[in-house]
């Protein structure tokens, strides 16, 4: 299946709610345990990335992740000041999160019950908050 597939696929899991401000469109909710969804916003983040969706992919971030997002993009592309300009610059440049893919095994909820880590497969881990829109990315990349 290819990325887009993937994107389409995950997405298609997600639960569209809409959202609180009228105009602020979907918010991105999936369900299950907390280990369940963890999993499954880092896959739709990363399938999102690796599609180039940005409109996506920030909608799974926390608004520090979307900060690092930014500046991750800004190191291979001059110009990015958006999240989601980044995420297309990135994905275009080889930046590939869409390969780390996560399962429930790879998921720890604390410290405390709004955050979480979802390891990756050599080292580091997504690192993720509860929010009222549900959990989002803090760390868009695998990190230490």
């Amino acid at each position: 299946m290819g990325r887009r597939g993937l994107l389409s696929a995950l997405i298609g899991v997600v639960l569209l709610a809409p959202g609180c401000g009228g105009d602020d469109g979907p918010t991105l909710t999936f369900g299950g345990s907390d280990e369940e969804q963890v999993a499954a916003t880092v896959n739709a983040m990363t399938a999102a990335i690796a599609a180039g969706d940005g409109e996506i992919a920030c909608a799974l971030m926390t608004e520090r992740g979307q900060r690092r997002m930014v500046r991750i993009g800004r190191q291979v592309s001059a110009g990015v000041d958006t999240c989601a300009a980044a995420v297309p610059a990135v994905a275009g440049f080889g930046y590939d999160p869409g390969d780390f893919r996560v399962s429930v095994r790879d998921v720890s909820i604390g410290p405390g019950p709004d955050h979480a880590q979802a390891n990756c497969e050599l080292r580091g881990g997504f690192l993720l908050e509860r929010s009222a829109a549900g959990w989002r990315v803090d760390a868009p990349a695998c990190v230490d």
